[in-house]
């Protein structure tokens, strides 16, 4: 099981850790998926939509030049410092930068995904149904194939309690800042949704637009270039470039006569495999260069004969293995006999997979496993004679790699201290703590530019300011004057928006949530409006209303 408090996913490496998932409980469950997970379901939604968004070129970008940084450092510092300095300066200023869109997308996932409407399935809804959904028999069931529906379930399930309720009121109530970034990241995505679903059909639906968002920044060939590479002199040059380039995409999209276009080619090229760089604004000249890039920044010194070239080879595998997330892992003892294993300290027996592993008795640890690119989950034994066996797949695993896995779970634990090693020797380099504060003294000039206006977009002019300055103190709670329980009405709508915005589907939530009569309904009637930001739109026929934040 995993350690710590706080669920996380780690920019290098791409792995998360879902601190509160229960390993022993999920492989209960997992061996006939016959009740709910309700309680692991939110921090995957949260740390695997940060993976999805990590596992991109621009994610790569960062690592891989934060890695480069690290692997001189320990070998050549001095030979390389003005080097290592710069790419210190560029990656601290694209984790800036993007830390409250990840934030945003994340909570975005949590709060509001629902798949199934619209054309296309975010990674993180393909993901949660593999490893949460639970059997539905075959048959038509509206807008929804049947694995979908169980998701559709799972989530209406956790929105409706009232402990959920309270997390989102928790977010809602957080100051406005950037150094987390979760206000001012899910303000910003939030209602960027509501202006440009206003413009666009396709992107009504959120779990597309989800996708789409994550896309358009992350998919980035242009961003990625900024980010690795090299710009001597002047060190804030490439802060202002990289804060100037995710202000441009943002841009483009609210500005955009096109919108509806970009949207629907985009999904076009989803739909059918197809690259989406065109979609995006790139042409494949930019993707190459940008991929030359960052495979440069590896190759170049694993040609080196020592040290260094075994540093950059473990850069490699690691950029190889960033598209792998472990849900969990258990020490215990497998006993396998006649096609069917037994996880002693899970008490839990599966049918194996194909091929089967040898009868017998191991000891071991038991991985749960997903290559987040695949569809499919896997049950894998990492044995104390050295050896990894397959237990038990589910899903598709016609692409999967099982050498890659293989060596992905042997390789866990050294790797871990290599990383952690790196990262404090480049920590401890003179002059690294003075680069990373010149990067941080711009973080609220570069990202007000850009969240500030995202975050009231639905806000009057003349009211911005005034609005914002609300937003540092309390966050929305300052915005509904210090009311809680109107803070927790306008949490409820937005949750509620998932299965509808009409007068019945509130009514439906405020029962579940345990909100006070009527409290929806005032929230509607005082609160659509607060210090000139919108935060409902009323509805018309069938009354109710849809959150705008």
């Amino acid at each position: 099981m995993a350690d710590g408090s706080q669920s996380f996913t780690d920019a290098i490496t791409n792995a998360p850790l879902f601190a509160r998932f229960n390993t022993i409980e999920y492989l209960g469950w997992l061996g006939a998926r016959d009740k709910t997970v309700n309680e692991a379901l939110p921090q995957f939604l949260h740390e695997f939509t940060h993976h999805w968004c990590f596992d991109s070129i621009v994610g790569s970008a960062i690592a891989m030049v934060r890695m480069r940084a690290q692997r001189h450092a320990m070998v050549d510092a001095q030979a390389h410092a003005t080097q290592i300095l710069g790419d210190v300066v560029r990656a601290r200023a694209a984790e800036i930068v993007l830390r409250p869109l990840a934030e945003g997308l994340a909570l975005f996932a949590e709060f509001e995904i629902v798949p199934g409407r619209g054309r296309v399935l975010s990674r993180t809804s393909v993901a949660a149904t593999i490893c949460f959904g639970m059997p539905v028999p075959e048959g038509k069931y509206g807008s929804y194939a049947p694995a979908e529906l169980s998701l559709v379930a799972l989530l209406q399930g956790t929105r409706r309690r009232p402990d959920f309720l309270k997390r989102k009121t928790g977010v809602y109530a957080m100051p406005y800042e950037y150094a987390h970034g979760y206000l001012p990241g899910y303000l910003s995505v939030k209602a960027l949704w509501a202006a440009l679903a206003a413009r666009s059909d396709a992107l009504d639906d959120k779990d597309s637009f989800l996708a789409f968002l994550r896309s358009w920044i992350y998919d980035d060939p242009v961003l990625a270039m900024a980010i690795v590479g090299e710009d001597s002199g002047d060190p804030s040059r490439p802060i202002q470039k990289i804060g100037q380039r995710v202000y441009d995409r943002f841009a483009r999209l609210i500005n955009a006569p096109d919108l509806s276009d970009i949207a629907n080619q985009w999904m076009a090229a989803v739909e059918t495999g197809a690259p989406v760089h065109s979609a995006l604004g790139s042409g494949q000249a930019e993707i190459d260069q940008a991929s030359k890039a960052i495979f440069t920044l590896i190759d170049r010194d694993r040609q080196d004969k020592g040290p260094l070239g075994k540093l950059a080879s473990h850069a490699w595998t690691t950029q190889t293995e960033r598209k792998y997330v472990v849900l969990g892992s258990l020490q215990s003892v497998v006993t396998c006999k006649k096609g069917k294993f037994y996880i002693e300290a899970a008490d839990a027996a599966f049918a194996q997979g194909e091929p089967p592993m040898p009868d017998g008795r191991f000891e071991g640890e038991v991985y749960i496993v997903m290559p987040s690119r695949s569809n499919c989950l896997l049950i894998c034994l990492a044995a104390s004679d050295g050896e990894v066996y397959l237990l038990r797949s589910y899903g598709d695993t016609s692409d999967f790699e099982p050498k890659e896995v293989t060596s992905h779970i042997l390789n866990r634990k050294s790797n871990g201290s290599i990383h952690e090693l790196l990262a404090t020797t480049l920590k401890q380099l003179p002059g690294v703590d003075d680069a990373t504060a010149v990067v941080t003294k711009y973080r609220t000039i570069l990202c007000d530019q850009i969240y500030a206006k995202l975050a009231t977009l639905h806000t009057k002019e003349a009211s911005v300011g005034g609005v914002l300055d609300l937003l540092r103190k309390k966050g929305l709670l300052s915005v509904v004057d210090g009311d809680h329980a109107m803070l927790r009405a306008v949490a409820a709508i937005g949750l509620a928006n998932t299965s509808g915005s009409d007068d019945a589907s509130l009514v439906f939530f405020a029962k579940y949530l345990e909100l006070e009569d009527s409290l929806l309904e005032t929230a509607i009637r005082t609160a659509s409006e607060r210090h000139g930001m919108r935060l409902l739109l009323p509805g018309t026929q069938y009354g109710g209303a849809t959150a705008l934040v």
